[in-house]
């Protein structure tokens, strides 16, 4: 799943809108520097900063920032580095539409740990915005 197919994947979702986009991890970091996201919304593979790293940064710059990640690889070791940076949920790109959206609404309502602790179990009204990066 690429951006446009999340963007698609978004449309006539009332509640969210799409702030902005990015190719990679820096690009990304640069656009959270200068703007506000309820939600980030970064896979693990990206170039030039991965979305690993993305996470940490932005955690590291506001630690209540919250961050789905999206990824193909389902592994102990990629999941251990996401939970290490403060990840607040991963879902793999395979997802259906309504996991997505749901993982969305759940990490902007959520406190992190009631986010982790759902998405190692099984894999809000307000308006919200969320930049894609990918």
């Amino acid at each position: 799943m690429n951006r446009e197919g999340l963007k698609e994947y978004l449309q006539g979702e009332e509640d969210i809108k799409v702030v902005g986009e990015s190719e990679n991890g820096k690009e990304a970091f640069r656009w959270l520097q200068r703007h506000q996201a309820d939600v980030v919304i970064t896979d693990v593979s990206m170039p030039v900063m991965d979305g690993i790293e993305l996470a940490r940064v932005c955690k590291q710059n506001n630690a209540n920032q919250k961050v789905l990640m999206l990824s193909t690889l389902n592994d102990d070791r990629t999941f251990k580095r996401m939970i290490s940076t403060g990840v607040n949920r991963y879902i793999l790109k395979t997802c259906l539409k309504e996991e997505f959206i749901s993982s969305i609404k759940d990490v902007y309502s959520l406190g992190v740990t009631n986010v982790i602790m759902a998405s190692m179990l099984e894999q809000s009204s307000k308006n919200f915005e969320i930049p894609l990066i990918n």
